[in-house]
């Protein structure tokens, strides 16, 4: 089991957007096939707060710019633990 939490903030941002927003991961892993293979679900963005907010500062001009970006997905991965390389098995203790 994995989580990590962040919170981001930028105060520089025009009226109008949101501010700071928190970014949560949470992740679910079983091991299986004598600790041989792990299947693990994650879920990015628990909170689906994610955002893209930027400010762009010249001698001319600023500007205040959200782009579109991935929010809340879950992935699915399966791992295989390799204990044999080139054929030599691992001496036992």
């Amino acid at each position: 089991m994995g989580n990590d939490l962040s919170y981001n903030t930028n105060s520089n941002i025009a009226p109008g957007f949101k501010k700071d927003f928190y970014f949560w991961n949470a992740s679910l892993g079983y091991s299986f096939y004598n600790k041989q293979l792990t299947a693990k679900i994650k879920v990015y963005d628990v909170l689906n707060q994610n955002q893209s907010v930027k400010r762009t500062i010249t001698d001319s001009y600023f500007e205040d710019r959200e782009d579109l970006i991935l929010k809340r997905y879950i992935m699915f991965s399966l791992s295989m633990k390799l204990n044999k390389f080139a054929g030599k098995k691992p001496k036992k203790k």
